[in-house]
């Protein structure tokens, strides 16, 4: 039982991306069994919002102000390990925030 981890991912792109789409599936289906839920979002035309994920995945594409409240990858690139390991901190950190104001 309890409260299951949250990650919240944004996934802007102008262009389908099988590799993104198939990376993100699996992130899904892995934690989903270690009690972390994984949401995705896709924008693949629109404008991305700019808070209130733990990730912002940008390709073809990148917003003038770039997020502040969490992990974000570009076109550039980033160490994906690294990524799901400082996702998975903030998800427990903000669980041990939320406990605390609960009590």
């Amino acid at each position: 039982g309890g409260v299951r981890e949250e990650i919240r991912i944004q996934y802007c792109s102008t262009k389908n991306n099988a590799f993104f789409e198939a990376v993100l599936m699996q992130l899904r289906e892995f934690y989903k069994k270690n009690a972390v839920d994984i949401t995705v979002k896709e924008i693949m035309d629109g404008k991305p919002e700019l808070e209130g994920f733990d990730f912002y995945i940008f390709e073809h594409t990148m917003p003038e102000t770039i997020p502040e409240d969490g992990v974000v990858l570009d076109s550039t690139g980033l160490d994906f390990g690294q990524v799901v390991e400082r996702l998975v901190a903030m998800a427990r950190e903000r669980m041990e925030n939320e406990g605390e104001g609960n009590g």
